[in-house]
């Protein structure tokens, strides 16, 4: 056996034993343990199981998601002033769905409101979800990042659907670089 590094070889592999406690192995040429093959290591071996196939989702037409609040329940909108505004549109394909954090519900939710109605989001399925923080929400629901976002003051920023991940202009939907080209939906 080759010494690497100019130390001495390894030791060898201790011999294998069974369940009784009976070895099956010998050394190898090498000092290594060889399984050898005999009636009672086939006997010992218990024949392999047929393996269960691993279950596979049912199709369903429609599916939803859960968002809960971190804000205890004793605590409402008005007392815990922060958290998300979760407005849809729906299309003739599709439903979309769009995040806005609202650092004041009181001063923050008409102006967001108005702010997602020019892109097609109805005011009347929106709904508030109090939460503790941005970073808490985007922890725990990161699928449902706050593209648009609504001050204290009430200055509302963002477009639904933004992604500051974008490789290039060609990834910002059309009507997001539209409505900006056009100083339209620009924040406050």
């Amino acid at each position: 056996m080759e010494e690497l590094s100019g130390g001495p070889p390894p030791p060898p592999i201790p011999p294998l034993f069974d369940a009784n406690g009976d070895t099956n192995a010998a050394p190898g040429a090498d000092g290594n343990a060889v399984v050898l093959d005999g009636p009672d290591s086939a006997a010992a071996a218990p024949a392999p199981a047929a393996a269960a196939a691993p279950p596979i989702p049912k199709k369903v037409q429609r599916t939803a998601l859960n968002f809960k609040s971190d804000v205890r329940k004793s605590k409402s909108a008005e007392s815990h002033p922060c958290g998300i505004l979760h407005a849809t549109r729906s299309t003739s394909s599709r439903d979309e769905h769009t995040f806005a954090w609202v650092a004041d519900y009181g001063s923050g939710a008409l102006p967001t409101l108005a702010h997602l109605e020019r892109y097609g989001y109805d005011r009347d399925t929106a709904e508030f979800v109090p939460y503790s923080g941005k970073a808490e929400w985007i922890s725990r629901y990161p699928h449902a990042y706050p593209y648009v976002e609504c001050t204290a003051a009430g200055h509302v920023g963002g477009y639904p659907h933004w992604s500051h991940h974008c490789r290039d202009a060609s990834e910002i939907p059309r009507d997001v670089a539209e409505g900006a080209a056009s100083g339209l939906l620009l924040p406050g």
